[in-house]
């Protein structure tokens, strides 16, 4: 709870290598929890939310990972405003949730089914995130 009081830990968060380790820190964690290891499961958790405290704020905004979450951000304050969205970052949950289901059961070929999926269904949702930034940003007036 300590990152959610720091005023700007989500614009730290829009780092590009916070970005990209973040998205490769989520579905790390199966891999303590196929071994069985909740406790290895929520170090990795803890360290994604504490990431962004190791990051300063990009120094520009050129970057694609920097422009999709600054996407996010915009999306989450209207997610039915874009229900593509919604359906891909739900989607990208289930295939994380049946992941980490599968990772219990250690069902090796499920497993290559469902990472990889979320990985594509998540980038997707960012990608989308990133073109609606752009599109609101030529909207915008200078």
């Amino acid at each position: 709870m300590m990152m959610m009081r720091m005023a700007d830990a989500w614009v730290r968060g829009t780092h590009p290598w916070c970005g990209w380790i973040r998205l490769i820190l989520l579905p790390l964690m199966l891999v303590p929890m196929w071994f069985g290891s909740m406790l290895g499961g929520m170090l990795i958790m803890t360290a994604w939310m504490m990431l962004p405290l190791l990051f300063r704020k990009p120094s520009s905004g050129d970057s694609w990972m920097t422009r999709a979450c600054l996407g996010v951000q915009i999306w989450r304050s209207r997610p039915l405003d874009d229900p593509v969205s919604l359906l891909l970052v739900a989607l990208a949950g289930v295939f994380l949730l049946l992941a980490a289901a599968l990772a219990g059961r250690q069902d090796p070929v499920a497993m290559a089914v469902c990472v990889p999926a979320y990985f594509a269904t998540y980038l997707s949702f960012l990608s989308r995130c990133a073109k609606n930034l752009a599109t609101r940003a030529k909207r915008q007036p200078v």
